[in-house]
């Protein structure tokens, strides 16, 4: 978290120098507080790629999704974000002022299907730990 948490600092120094940040700096923010691997880290990562979409519209690709996406799909916390996520890029595509990025692939729609997995595994993993606490 402290690691991401400088970033941003960095990150608003260069906005107070008068500077635009690039989407390299969007990419490293977003992609530390992936690293930190919590549900605080992910939400955060959402925010920072909804503002690079606001401050680079037509700089922003796909591939700065793609961590929080798969994170979100590993992480067995809220499949549906994944879902949402995947639906709103896919819109976001199609209007034209985001002409540089492209709708979902595959790939992104198949981490629909990690999501529901990773859900699945971490509701039966968390009802194994009530049946042995039980016993």
């Amino acid at each position: 978290t402290l690691e991401a948490e400088q970033r941003v600092q960095w990150l608003h120094y260069t906005e107070a120098c008068g500077l635009v940040p690039g989407l390299a700096m969007y990419e490293s923010v977003i992609q530390s507080w992936v690293e930190t691997e919590t549900k605080r880290g992910l939400i955060e990562a959402e925010e920072w790629a909804k503002r690079s979409l606001q401050m680079l519209p037509s700089k922003t690709r796909l591939h700065l999704f793609r961590p929080i996406i798969a994170a979100w799909a590993a992480s067995g916390w809220e499949p549906r974000r994944v879902r949402d996520w995947i639906d709103e890029l896919a819109s976001a595509s199609s209007s034209e002022s985001l002409p540089s990025l492209d709708p979902p692939d595959l790939e992104f729609r198949a981490f629909e299907v990690i999501a529901n997995g990773s859900y699945l595994a971490r509701l039966t993993a968390d009802a194994g730990e009530l049946t042995e606490q039980d016993s």
